[in-house]
């Protein structure tokens, strides 16, 4: 997740049209959920993998 977010300032550092920024600004925040999920999801089926 740090990659991710190393790379999303990264881009945000180096834009220089608009357009690009308005896509980044869109994209962040829904890559952010993706990541969470995606732990949360790893989580989940370790605790199930410990139960049965």
């Amino acid at each position: 997740m740090a990659i991710l977010v190393a790379l999303a300032v990264f881009g945000l550092t180096r834009v220089t049209e608009t357009s690009y920024l308005d896509s980044l600004m869109v994209g962040f925040p829904v890559a952010l959920v993706g990541a969470g999920l995606a732990t949360l999801q790893g989580r989940r089926e370790k605790k199930a993998a410990r139960g049965a």
